[in-house]
């Protein structure tokens, strides 16, 4: 995604900026007016309700156990991040890039993206044979739910309309340490639920704000990833139907106003 987008729905501008993963409403030139309509972003709201990581205490028995240094071990932690972050990133854009029908911004710079690069145009190229896309980098917001997001694929066949991200995890289906917050605590802490939550809550945004007219299928992750356990393994995207958790998505868009976000944005307010 570009370094800031705006767009009008409705006759309300709303922008966003990568830099600090901000939205809002409204004009762009008075950071008080920034301020007072700025809107939680969905992954983050989903965020509000998993249990925090404690990365310190963590790093510290991890430190203890290997006998390591704890600040080798965050460090660590954060290069595997921010790399993992570039190449999620990398074959994102390939994907949207083959969407869009143009050459790819991308060249592979080893073997691995090369993999990954190739699943994702030929899966990318197969979508147009079985949807329509209706959308690339969709951001959706609602002034009056108080959120916003980047859809990374809304598809339409027929009649219906289908939210779907994009995802490069190392495994998808691993299972869940530990369960989201009350009164979200039936709902497993694992990736494929934080994706469905946050896919539902897109596609309340749609219907909600009339960003388009028709009725909602269940919500696609498309999981590249190797064909089996060897990372030297050819690549392919695997089609994940995400939960059926509408009601906790709702749920949680209602209870903002009760997150540690919402404490913190009242905090910067000049009110």
């Amino acid at each position: 995604m570009p370094s800031s987008v705006k767009i009008k729905h409705r006759n309300t501008v709303c922008s966003f900026t990568e830099a600090d993963h901000r939205y809002w409403t409204g004009p762009d030139d008075d950071e008080k007016s920034k301020l007072f309509h700025e809107l939680i972003s969905v992954s983050t709201l989903v965020h509000q309700f998993q249990q925090p990581f404690d990365e310190a205490k963590v790093a510290r028995n991890v430190a203890l156990r290997e006998g390591r240094k704890e600040s080798d071990v965050i460090a660590d932690w954060h290069r595997k991040r921010d790399a993992a972050c570039e190449f999620g990133t990398r074959v994102h854009e390939t994907a949207e890039d083959c969407l869009h029908g143009r050459d790819p911004r991308n060249k592979p710079r080893d073997a691995k993206e090369k993999r990954y690069f190739g699943a994702a145009w030929r899966f990318g190229r197969e979508l147009y044979g079985k949807y329509t896309i209706a959308g690339i980098e969709k951001m959706v917001f609602s002034e009056t739910l108080g959120v916003a997001g980047t859809i990374d694929l809304l598809l339409k066949n027929g009649n219906d309309y289908y939210v779907a991200d994009w995802k490069t995890n190392e495994n998808l289906k691993k299972q869940a340490f530990n369960n989201f917050l009350p009164p979200f605590q039936h709902l497993p802490a694992d990736s494929l639920t934080t994706y469905s939550l946050q896919l539902e809550m897109y596609r309340l945004i749609l219907k909600a704000e009339g960003f388009v007219n028709g009725s909602f299928g269940r919500g696609k992750i498309l999981w590249i990833r190797p064909d089996g356990d060897d990372p030297d393994a050819p690549v392919s995207v695997e089609v994940f139907d995400t939960k059926p958790l509408g009601e906790e998505a709702a749920m949680m868009m209602a209870l903002r106003a009760s997150t540690p976000w919402y404490r913190e944005w009242l905090a910067r307010c000049p009110f």
